[in-house]
């Protein structure tokens, strides 16, 4: 069993470092402050977590040997391009507001929608809005942990299985929010030797999502 819940926290953990997840959530850290980037990757992992369980959930019990997956896997990629295309040209239009002076720590969530204060504190907005985003991240089904689950379900008790997801689950939401932490420490750093060069940092995170989003897209048509 031991051996069964590494391997499902490691596929949680390679999972959550996905080219798409790792420009996303730098994406939506670009603004946020050193200490406040790490709760961006966190509330984006709930989110995504919330949605792949519920892929399990789906995959395991309702469509035994997911004779549907080709047909959401399709529609995941069109809504996933959508929503990287959308990102990247925020976090554009957030570098090149830096450029003119107009940047600030929220520019990119306010353009989501994402930002609401209360006293001067994050509203629960801004955290329900990030974890949309990270389960928008995963209408493409979680085809390795689905293969995991259906591997274990004939065999492993029900306790193993959901053992087995519960350490999928923890290896993202650790993942995602180093990946947060890290994304905003490099983008501070950044900050700190330049608005310039903040903003091209912005762009080239722009870049790498409009690419992949556009990959998904194209996968997905």
């Amino acid at each position: 069993m031991d051996s069964l819940l590494v391997a499902a926290a490691l596929l949680g953990l390679t999972h959550a470092v996905e080219p798409d997840h790792v420009a996303g959530i730098a994406a939506l850290a670009s603004d946020a402050s050193r200490r406040r980037a790490a709760l961006v990757g966190g509330c984006f992992a709930t989110g995504h977590v919330v949605l792949v369980l519920g892929w399990v959930l789906l995959g395991s019990v309702v469509l035994s040997r997911l004779p549907a997956t080709a047909a959401f896997d399709r529609f995941g990629g069109l809504v996933l391009g959508v929503v990287l295309l959308a990102v990247a040209a925020l976090t554009a239009v957030a570098g090149a507001r830096r450029l003119r002076g107009h940047g600030s720590h929220t520019h990119v969530h306010a353009r989501l929608g994402l930002t609401a204060t209360d006293g001067g504190r994050r509203g629960v907005r801004e955290y329900l809005g990030l974890g949309v985003a990270g389960a928008l991240f995963t209408l493409s089904p979680p085809l390795s942990m689905l293969a995991l689950v259906t591997a274990l379900l004939p065999t492993a008790t029900l306790g193993g299985v959901l053992l087995a997801v519960l350490a999928y689950a923890v290896g993202i939401l650790l993942a995602m929010t180093v990946v947060g932490a890290v994304a905003g420490t490099l983008f501070g750093a950044l900050e700190g030797y330049g608005t310039r060069l903040h903003a091209g940092a912005q762009f080239l995170a722009a870049g790498v999502l409009a690419v992949i989003g556009a990959g998904a897209l194209m996968g997905g048509v």
